[in-house]
């Protein structure tokens, strides 16, 4: 059983209204979806930064891009690349770290197919994304992007790390259960499209019966 708290407030990034994670320092207000991704996604003993990203970009792969739920956004590699961008620009202007993770294997073909075949492809494709468009950016083709020289295998190996992860803590093969669930929890956050101030919003999510709820209330120190 998983529990989350969203408080509604301000982006001060975006100037925008919604449901902001009280769990995660430095995270953006959610949809439905980003929420989601946020409570299934993301390792919750992770400090939000590249390498968090990075690691749920490969539990985002394990569920919903090896399931196909990623195919009308141009195909899982380019949807999975293009997030790349704004990740290794905030790496680029010092504001996040792209530490190397411990020594990471890659995925077995046996156990896991092509996974990391695919991997290898969204990490190459990713950088390479990133690099252009921060010359693009720079208007000097000789401008190149201040991340790390092996950021190909640091982004692959914390993406591996999140596929692993992802795999163990729902169970290999269950994919697709965890796409429905990841659906089930968008649905339910988007009932809250509207709210007060400070209103918080509490999400629970019962993995062995693939459910979700959510109600929103005024926090007890409102003293409602």
């Amino acid at each position: 059983m998983l529990v989350r708290k969203f408080r509604w407030q301000e982006d001060e990034d975006y100037g925008e209204m919604g449901w902001m994670p009280t769990w995660m320092k430095g995270a953006n207000v959610c949809d439905g979806r980003s929420a989601a991704h946020d409570i299934l996604e993301h390792h919750p003993n992770m400090e939000l930064g590249a390498e968090a990203e990075f690691h749920a970009l490969g539990a985002v792969y394990w569920g919903r891009g090896e399931c196909g739920d990623l195919s009308i956004y141009h195909g899982t590699v380019d949807a999975l690349s293009g997030d790349f961008i704004s990740i290794l620009q905030r790496v680029a202007y010092g504001q996040e770290t792209l530490n190397a993770p411990p020594s990471t294997r890659a995925l077995s073909e046996y156990h896991y197919g092509h996974a990391d075949e695919e991997l290898r492809e969204i990490a190459k494709k990713g950088v390479k994304k990133a690099r252009e468009e921060w010359v693009y950016q720079s208007d000097e083709s000789d401008h190149e992007m201040p991340i790390p020289h092996d950021a190909e295998q640091r982004c692959l190996d914390w993406m591996r790390r999140g596929y692993r992860y992802a795999s163990r803590r729902y169970g290999m093969g269950n994919n697709y259960s965890m796409v429905h669930l990841f659906n089930e929890v968008a649905r339910v956050v988007d009932r809250h499209k509207h709210a007060d101030l400070g209103m918080e919003l509490t999400v629970t999510v019962n993995l062995k019966r693939l459910t979700a709820q959510a109600y929103s209330d005024y926090p007890r120190e409102y003293g409602y």
